[in-house]
């Protein structure tokens, strides 16, 4: 049953992939692009659990399991920066102030250095 479930997440992750990424061709926004990129996380993490009892317990497996492990480490905290640029462009004064881009800018690569230090080794 999860593996039917996890194929229609999938499935359902690569139809709004689609439709994102040609909302993006048509506008070039770069916090579209920003909020696309976990999608292409969720497809990718869907489908290795939906596949997951192929292979079986094993090296193939794990390195599936470690190229999720670092979509989300990586990309994840990427939704900092796409927030603080709808932000901007919402009128959020704030979020216009260099110094408060600069500290999203850190925060985030802090959150990408941790969730990297917590790979599994």
């Amino acid at each position: 049953m999860a593996t039917l479930i996890y194929t229609i997440f999938t499935i359902a992750h690569i139809l709004l992939l689609i439709w994102g990424l040609r909302l993006w061709r048509q506008s070039g926004s770069i916090r579209l692009f920003l909020v696309l990129l976990p999608i292409i996380g969720l497809v990718y993490d869907n489908a290795v659990i939906a596949l997951g009892s192929l292979p079986g317990p094993g090296e193939l497996l794990q390195s599936l399991n470690v190229g999720r492990f670092l979509l989300h480490a990586i990309i994840t905290p990427m939704l900092i920066m796409a927030a603080l640029d709808m932000a901007r462009r919402a009128g959020v004064g704030w979020a216009s102030n260099q110094i408060v881009f600069a500290l999203f800018g850190v925060f985030t690569v802090i959150l990408i250095l941790f969730g990297l230090s917590e790979m599994p080794r």
